[in-house]
């Protein structure tokens, strides 16, 4: 893992483990960009009056604002909530490497199409010797269509690493995945939530 931006704390630490998922809730959904087509998650239920599937708030919490990078759509913190509600990841993840969080995913799930495996969240809370790079990233096991995903990692400004080694996170989190298979992560930098 590469940490290259130094920050202080931010005023938005990892609400999901700090007030509990019951506190929280979904800001009004917006329509989504129409390169930002969602896949089919059956097992998936609504959530609350907004109909926000867990696939939607993490695209959110991806996705720039007006082309700016400095604001994001939506909180990851909160995104990542929404798997936990449905048990798509454990409430407390697998391991925390340096100020990153990793959540194995348990229950099967797609985001635009492919394989979700892991989600990722870089943040600090206390002070543990080096830079903190505040961002939220997803792993997903390519379905072989890999164009729609990187074009929505490209106009959101995420970094793309499109041959993912997957064994130097089993590691930590015994997640048992099938590492000759082709892995896509896509990793965008936290910034303020536009309201």
């Amino acid at each position: 893992m590469v940490i290259s931006n130094c920050s202080q704390a931010s005023n938005n630490e990892n609400k999901a483990s700090t007030e509990g998922a019951g506190a929280l809730q979904i800001a009004k959904e917006d329509k989504a960009p129409q390169s930002m087509q969602m896949a089919s998650n059956a097992a998936a239920t609504p959530i609350g009056q907004n109909n926000a599937t867990p696939e939607k708030v993490i695209l959110k919490a991806m996705t720039i604002v007006d082309g700016d990078e400095t604001y994001r759509a939506y909180d990851s913190g909160l995104a990542i909530q929404e798997f936990m509600k449905l048990g798509i990841v454990n409430k407390k993840p697998e391991a925390r490497v340096d100020y990153y969080d990793m959540y194995a995913v348990h229950k099967p799930y797609k985001i635009m199409g492919h394989d979700l495996v892991e989600i990722g969240e870089e943040y600090m809370t206390k002070y543990v010797g080096c830079c903190v790079n505040e961002n939220v990233t997803i792993i997903v096991k390519s379905n072989g269509d890999d164009e729609g995903i990187l074009q929505f990692a490209e106009q959101n400004k995420c970094k793309i690493d499109e041959n993912y080694d997957i064994k130097q996170d089993t590691q930590y989190t015994k997640a048992n995945l099938d590492t000759s298979a082709k892995y896509i992560q896509i990793q965008c930098r936290n910034a303020r939530v536009k309201k």
